[in-house]
């Protein structure tokens, strides 16, 4: 039964590492760096390919009106932190990419 048990925490381990990607820098949605996002096109990639690329969101949020929802994650290092939006269409197809960057102050949230 140990051996069982030992077998399956192996084998869950080697699928959570191998599930990862080269820009995923810790939690869902948290990236390392943005070499990854240029990599998405709007009306070209699908969101499976964004998934493939970046891992699953740190959030995602509905917005009815534009019929998208918007898959937001993040970068951060010691000078700056970067927010990336992705706007996914009903189609499943990516409408837009948005980056916003702002200087990166530690001591707050």
């Amino acid at each position: 039964m140990k051996v069982t048990t030992w077998t399956a925490a192996a084998a869950f381990a080697a699928a959570l590492l191998a599930g990862g990607c080269a820009t995923q820098g810790g939690p869902a949605g948290h990236l390392s760096s943005t070499e990854d996002v240029v990599k998405i096109q709007a009306g070209k990639t699908t969101a499976r390919e964004v998934e493939q690329l970046l891992g699953a969101p740190v959030d995602r949020q509905r917005d009815a009106g534009r019929g998208v929802e918007w898959w937001e994650y993040q970068v951060r290092d010691s000078l700056r932190r970067i927010t990336v939006w992705v706007g996914v269409g009903g189609d499943g197809v990516v409408r837009e990419v948005v980056q916003r960057r702002e200087r990166y102050n530690p001591g707050q949230a």
